[in-house]
């Protein structure tokens, strides 16, 4: 037998030689094998007309389960939506949002457009992405990733009502390791009703008024 060669082309040589002269575990007719008796058949484990399921996954993959929170809430703002749509981009939040202070964006247009990419601080920074948006729906995605903590897909829909605008926010955190375990654990009902009703406050007082809300009366 020939040496097996650690990445196994030995074995794989000796597999074809053995088919060719007809000899081995991949011959028609094995050495002392009747050659009228039915060949068997070998059971694979699967149905030939069903997909092929990968069994091999690269060296370390892990799969695991989600740690997520998926959070929604409806804003009731005074202004309709087309006026409230362009306030929802990270350069022009800056006007109306305390604490809203992007470190840099990337935006042919200066403002939000889809593909547009931005960063904020943070330990660790973040950086943003719009995924969609669609001003004749009112529809804007963006998904948010801090590094080692969490991946957040955030979604806004406007919708017209008789005082303004609804608006309908939902995050969707999901966890990357023990820090994002936390932060998921931290970012309940409570907590992100608070988070939208200061969010709502602000942006209300600055479409009544034209002028960012002083800081501390949130």
């Amino acid at each position: 037998m020939p040496p097996v060669a650690e990445d196994g082309q030995g074995r794989r040589e000796t597999a074809r030689r053995s088919h060719r002269q007809g000899t081995g575990r991949c011959s028609d007719l094995g050495a002392g094998r009747d050659p009228g008796r039915p060949r068997r058949r070998v059971a694979t484990g699967r149905d030939h007309d069903a997909p092929v399921t990968p069994r091999r996954y690269a060296v370390g993959m892990l799969i695991s389960k989600p740690v997520r929170a998926v959070r929604s809430y409806t804003q009731q703002l005074v202004a309709p939506p087309h006026i409230v749509f362009p306030l929802l981009c990270p350069v022009r939040e800056a006007e109306w949002a305390n604490g809203w202070d992007p470190i840099r964006v990337w935006s042919g247009s200066g403002f939000v457009e889809e593909d547009c990419v931005f960063t904020t601080p943070g330990e660790p920074a973040a950086v943003w992405a719009v995924t969609r948006l669609d001003p004749d729906r009112f529809f804007v995605e963006m998904v948010k990733v801090t590094p080692g903590v969490t991946v957040c897909r955030l979604t806004i829909q406007l919708e017209p009502t008789e005082n303004g605008s609804a608006a309908h926010v939902c995050y969707r955190h999901t966890s990357l390791g023990p820090a994002g375990d936390e932060f998921v654990a931290r970012f309940t009902d409570s907590y992100y009703a608070s988070f939208m009703r200061e969010w709502e406050h602000e942006l209300n007082h600055f479409l009544s008024t034209g002028q960012k809300l002083p800081p501390g009366r949130a």
